[in-house]
């Protein structure tokens, strides 16, 4: 489970491993959370399953422009943020594909 720590580090841009943050993660209880850095959103939204009639989760501020939710599965979402004097956009979360780059890369 990240610490506040690790929101703030996020937030700074100072967070060595941001995919351990980032994106969507199985927690100890088996739900599935996750969460998305976007500072300057009003709020956020994760999309799941197909758009046309998927279901629509609402994130919470964890501070320090986190957002984080609960998922009803490990499945494909989109996120849509809100901006404060702009429009809602959608968009995939590139963290929701893990790391591209190896170690030795």
């Amino acid at each position: 489970m990240p610490t506040e720590d690790d929101f703030r580090r996020l937030g700074a841009g100072l967070h060595g491993d941001p995919f351990a943050v980032l994106g969507p993660h199985v927690d100890a209880d088996g739900r599935t959370r996750v969460r998305a850095l976007l500072p300057l959103a009003a709020s956020v939204q994760a999309l799941c399953g197909d758009p046309a009639d998927g279901r629509v989760v609402e994130m919470a501020s964890r501070g320090h422009g986190v957002f984080e939710g609960e998922l009803p599965s490990r499945q494909p979402y989109r996120l849509r943020a809100r901006w404060p004097d702009g429009p809602a956009i959608e968009f995939h979360d590139p963290y929701r594909f893990g790391p591209l780059l190896g170690e030795l890369d």
